[in-house]
């Protein structure tokens, strides 16, 4: 069955042990009972594929208990844990991945103090942990309980395509333009199942703003400095970069690619090169037309 390929795991199951020794605990503790009860009996499951003495991104200990407490109380309320299964179902549906190994979803508490996370990514953030998912939710943010499922979609596809690119194919490409377009197809996908959903770091700019930015990033879609390819991903505001204008450049890649390759499925883009994609899409002539 299709749900056998995933496994959910949740650290809230944990939350009110933790909080009820965090009362009486000394400030210094809270980070060892954390461990105990948030990360000791999940965290290796979660990079069960990792390399040798990889940490991941952990989860950070929250330790506002009171806000953490009303944060459960809304988690215990919702119906999370059955939606997100009967929506990785449709998602594995969309693009299934060729692989007998379980994918673990975890989900853990997200800190409000994360107000990027709360302002613009409606309170859920995801990431791939070589190939399971951890997503980190902040349930007292608008909507975001409609927003896991987009969040696992995008990150399932991170998962297929370091399947049969690295996985299978032993193709690994850590250059900016591959970055690119592993953020523009993942959004492609998670946009087209969930259609009502408008991802706030893929909101539009000014079309002068996306070429000015597109002449910077030109000069850099072959480095595969973490540096380099951390702030032309993720923005550096305080520099004059769009928050996330990776996101945003290379889902308009893909929109690109898809209306001038309206036939090609998801799985076929997946093992498409990445020259080819950007070459195709004629992102670069679309760029520099006239409005």
């Amino acid at each position: 069955m299709i749900k056998n390929k995933f496994r959910i795991i949740s650290a809230w199951e944990n939350v009110d042990k933790f909080i009820e020794e965090a009362k009486s605990a000394k400030d210094k503790d809270i980070d060892s009972l954390w461990d105990k009860y948030l990360i000791e009996p999940y965290w290796s499951k979660v990079i069960e594929w990792a390399p040798e003495g990889f940490e991941g991104r952990k989860p950070k200990p929250m330790k506002d208990l009171i806000t953490l407490k009303e944060q459960l109380d809304i988690i215990k309320n919702s119906d999370i844990i059955n939606l997100l299964e009967k929506e990785l179902v449709r998602i594995w549906t969309c693009l299934p991945k060729n692989d007998e190994d379980i994918i673990t979803i975890a989900l853990y508490p997200l800190s409000p103090e994360n107000t990027i996370a709360a302002e613009r990514q409606n309170g859920v953030v995801g990431s791939l942990e070589f190939g399971n998912i951890l997503i980190n939710i902040n349930p007292l943010a608008k909507d975001w309980i409609r927003w896991v499922s987009y969040v696992a979609a995008h990150e399932y596809h991170h998962s297929v395509w370091g399947h049969n690119n690295i996985v299978l194919k032993g193709k690994y490409r850590g250059d900016l333009l591959t970055k690119l377009l592993n953020e523009g197809q993942a959004d492609a996908f998670a946009k087209m199942l969930y259609e009502d959903l408008k991802p706030c770091w893929i909101n539009p700019i000014s079309k002068q703003q996306e070429m000015e930015m597109w002449k910077v990033m030109k000069n850099h879609l072959k480095s595969c400095d973490s540096a380099v390819k951390n702030k032309l991903i993720f923005g550096d505001e305080q520099n004059g970069i769009p928050w996330c204008i990776g996101y945003l450049i290379g889902n308009n890649i893909i929109a690109q690619f898809f209306e001038k390759n309206p036939h090609t499925t998801f799985m076929e883009l997946i093992n498409i090169d990445s020259e080819y994609i950007l070459s195709e899409s004629g992102y670069d002539n679309y760029i520099h037309s006239p409005s």
